[in-house]
């Protein structure tokens, strides 16, 4: 069994197409701690706990808003010994009626 944490950045930047000038910029922090347990001789499973926070900036040319908040996530992974690995996880940014998030990812590794 092995655990770990370690840092995540994220940055992105979009800009408004269509109608009027705009752009938006955002940039989060998680702090993804997970356990590998063995599972058989061939694969892993990896439960994980992502705690994070993140900024975020949006202008349409005459007005803008700007604000940070915290979030978690959470999902578990089954990587085979061969590096290829499924990641189902839930993520939840701490904002007033704002949406959970479900995911999926796929990952290729050794």
């Amino acid at each position: 069994m092995m655990e770990t944490a370690s840092l995540r950045p994220a940055l992105g930047a979009g800009v408004f197409t269509g109608n009027g000038d705009g752009c938006t910029l955002s940039g989060a922090v998680d702090l993804p701690i997970f356990v590998s347990v063995p599972a058989g001789t061939t694969a892993h499973v990896v439960p994980f706990l992502s705690p994070g926070v993140g900024v975020g900036f949006i202008s349409d040319g005459t007005d803008s808003e700007s604000g940070a908040r915290a979030s978690l996530g959470a999902g578990i992974g089954l990587v085979a010994s061969n590096g290829l690995g499924i990641h189902p996880g839930w993520r939840r940014i701490f904002i007033e009626d704002g949406p959970s998030t479900l995911g999926i990812a796929l990952s290729f590794g050794r």
